[in-house]
C-alpha cells in the first residue's frame, strides 16, 4: 500500500465501491457460514456477516443522504394475482413475440448493471496505476468486458421500454501513482470476478425468459476465461498461494 498516492477516484464512486464490497460480503460470509459447523466458526462468520449488514445500511444511508443512491427502475404492475399457464412464457430465445420482462429478471438485470459499472469505473484506475505492463492489459481488457455487460443488460431492460438509472460522478482521476500493487490488484480483480460469476449464476436461475438465461451463461463462459487469464498471470509472477490440499494417500500406498 502507499497511503501517500494520490486520490485515484470521486467520492460518490467511493461509496458505491464500498456498497458493492458489502454486498460482496454479505454473499460469501452467508455461505461460509451454512458451511460451517464448529460454533467458534460460526461465530467468526455471524459477527462478520453483521459487520457486512452494518456497512451495507451505512453507505446506503450516506447515499440517500446525498440524493446519490441509484434506485431501481421505476414500473407499473397489477394488482391481480394471476398463474403461469402456458409453457411459452419462458421463451424468449428466437421469438419475435417474447412477453415482457418480470420483475425479478428487472431486478437481477438492474443489479448486475450497477456492479458492472462499479468494477468499470474501478477498473479503469487500475488500468492507469498499474506497474506491469500484463497487468495494465488485464485490467483494460476487464473495463471492456463490464463496459459491454452494461450494454447488453441495458438493452434488454430498454428493449421494454424501461429507463435504465445512470450514476453520476463516478469519475477517475488522472493520477498514474499506484496506491497498491500489482499482486493486490490482480487478487482483488480475482475476488470480483468470483463474484459477479456467483451473481450471474444466481440471476441465470431466477430469469423465466430464456433469452436472458442463455445470456448470463454465456456471458459467465467469457468472464469465467477472463479469470482463467489472471490466475495464469498469478502463477507466472508466483503471487497465488495454493489453497489447502487432501493428503494424496496413492503416493504413501505407492511407497
Amino acid at each position: 500500500m502507499n497511503p501517500n498516492a494520490p486520490r485515484l477516484y470521486s467520492d460518490s464512486f467511493y461509496l458505491y465501491y464500498i456498497k458493492n464490497m458489502a454486498k460482496v460480503g454479505l454473499s460469501v460470509y452467508s455461505v461460509a457460514l451454512a458451511t460451517s459447523a464448529k460454533p467458534s466458526v460460526r461465530e467468526l462468520y455471524s459477527n462478520a456477516l453483521k459487520s457486512s449488514t452494518d456497512l451495507y445500511n451505512k453507505t446506503s444511508d450516506v447515499l440517500l443522504s446525498k440524493g446519490l443512491y441509484l434506485r431501481p427502475p421505476y414500473v407499473s404492475t397489477t394488482n391481480e394475482i394471476d398463474f403461469i399457464n402456458q409453457k411459452n412464457y419462458k421463451s424468449g430465445l428466437l421469438n419475435f413475440k417474447r412477453r415482457p420482462i418480470n420483475l425479478i429478471e428487472i431486478s437481477h438485470l438492474f443489479a448486475n448493471i450497477e456492479t458492472n459499472l462499479v468494477g468499470q469505473v474501478l477498473l479503469t484506475g487500475l488500468t492507469q496505476v498499474a506497474k506491469a505492463k500484463e497487468v495494465r492489459k488485464y485490467c483494460n481488457k476487464g473495463k471492456d468486458i463490464a463496459t459491454k455487460h452494461v450494454k447488453l443488460f441495458s438493452t434488454i431492460l430498454t428493449d421494454d421500454d424501461i429507463s435504465v438509472p445512470m450514476p453520476s460522478d463516478l469519475t477517475v482521476s488522472n493520477s498514474t501513482i499506484a496506491p497498491f500493487s500489482d499482486k493486490l490488484v490482480m487478487f482483488h480483480t480475482a475476488l470480483l470476478i468470483q463474484s459477479s460469476t456467483s451473481n450471474y449464476a444466481t440471476a441465470a436461475a431466477a430469469s423465466l425468459r430464456s433469452d436472458i438465461g442463455t445470456t448470463y451463461v454465456r456471458l459467465t463462459t467469457e468472464i469465467t476465461a477472463y479469470a482463467n487469464d489472471g490466475v495464469n498471470i498469478m502463477i507466472d509472477n508466483s503471487w497465488f498461494e495454493e489453497p489447502p490440499q487432501v493428503i494424496n494417500k496413492k503416493n504413501y500406498s505407492n511407497q
